[in-house]
């Protein structure tokens, strides 16, 4: 009984000295978790080599710290939230703002790969552009469509001029 406490004893001892004395082991982790979620994002584009798609990688990753992207972000997200609660009609007036914002994000996102690796060439970074950009339209399009799918018809109002229509008489 004694050595089978002592035994539990020690081995709780070492779970918990275990990750104290190993620090190096969490950075990296984070290394590899971020090049997991690069893969994910910037998955392999149909006629771009391996190696340029490693390179594009590494180089979005050092663009996305760039103030110019962050401002751009900054300011479409202000636009969406301005768009919440917007009608109809305050939307359709947005619908500029929104193409200049996303206009203004492309630029600075282009910019900033040209300065984080500058061996790329604009013909590579503007393919893999126009091929993220299918991608999220085609996303988008199809989360569109299972909205539609999904939601339910509007009924009509129960006190409106259909339902006094629709109500039976009483019987006296």
């Amino acid at each position: 009984m004694k050595t089978s406490l002592l035994a539990l004893l020690f081995a709780a001892t070492l779970c918990v000295s275990l990750p104290a004395a190993d620090s190096a082991a969490p950075k990296a982790a984070n290394k590899k978790s971020s090049g997991r979620y690069t893969a994910t994002f910037l998955p392999d584009i149909e006629g771009v080599s391996k190696e340029d798609m490693v390179r594009i990688r590494a180089a979005f990753l050092q663009a996305y710290q760039d103030p110019a992207i962050k401002a751009a972000k900054e300011r479409l997200a202000e636009l969406k939230g301005n768009a919440e609660f917007a009608s109809a009609s305050e939307k359709k007036d947005m619908r500029s703002d929104f193409e200049n914002a996303i206009g203004d994000l492309h630029k600075a996102t282009k910019a900033a790969l040209t300065k984080a690796d500058a061996t790329l060439s604009r013909e590579l970074i503007e393919n893999v552009m126009d091929a993220l950009e299918a991608k999220g339209r085609e996303k988008a399009a199809g989360a569109m469509k299972k909205e539609a799918k999904t939601a339910t018809p509007l009924k009509p109002f129960p006190f409106g001029d259909k339902a006094k229509e629709t109500l039976k008489p009483e019987a006296k």
